[in-house]
């Protein structure tokens, strides 16, 4: 379950430095990557949940009259359980694990966002998307995911550690100044993709949020 959700983070990255292929498929990558993201983050909740207990993350689990079986079996929970749903996950987290989110506003924001998207339609520029997203991954999955099990959000990339899709995506978060959780060994890296930004263009970040044409 960890993995699925840091496989959902990789591509959630991946869809944000994509290149646009003049393709109607691909015309959507920084709305499916805020869809990533916010899938990334659930199942990475849950999966830290489940770790102190598997059912800790049903809302709803089968009642006895609901399974043939003498006992609760998988067949029972895929047909009738419900899990929690995303504005359940943070108490639900802090409860069962003692694991606070940092930015609580932010979490619930951006599942706003998510829903907007997924049962309506693109709302936003692909800009202001890609923005959001960086500021949800770096602000709520990267922490989370640090101080869980040690994991930083920057490996979590598709390519793999030191690889081209890894170095952009450093000079990525420069453009767009985001904080981010620094791994061991990255220190060159990192600060070439800085000087890149600076040397090439104007970093955007919050300032060019204040823009609400987007």
């Amino acid at each position: 379950m960890k993995q699925l959700g840091l496989s959902s983070l990789a591509h959630a990255q991946h869809l944000l430095t994509a290149p646009y292929l003049d393709s109607e498929f691909t015309y959507y990558n920084r709305d499916l990557a805020v869809l990533q993201a916010s899938h990334a983050a659930e199942i990475l909740a849950k999966a830290h949940i489940a770790e102190h207990h598997p059912l800790l993350i049903f809302s709803q689990i089968p009642k006895p009259t609901q399974t043939d079986s003498e006992t609760l079996d998988l067949k029972a929970l895929f047909e009738t359980g419900k899990t929690i749903q995303y504005h359940e996950i943070p108490d639900r987290l802090w409860a069962t694990t003692g694991y606070k989110i940092k930015q609580l506003q932010l979490y619930q924001d951006f599942g706003k966002l998510r829903n907007s998207i997924q049962h309506f339609t693109s709302v936003r520029a692909e800009t202001f998307l890609a923005y959001k997203t960086l500021e949800f991954i770096y602000g709520i999955i990267d922490p989370m995911i640090h101080e869980l099990w040690g994991i930083y959000a920057v490996n979590c990339i598709e390519e793999g550690l030191y690889s081209s899709e890894q170095k952009d995506f450093f000079r990525y978060l420069h453009f767009w100044e985001i904080s981010f959780l620094m791994p061991e060994g990255f220190e060159e890296i990192n600060r070439k993709a800085k000087q890149s930004v600076k040397n090439q263009t104007t970093p955007l970040g919050q300032s060019f949020l204040k823009d609400e044409n987007w």
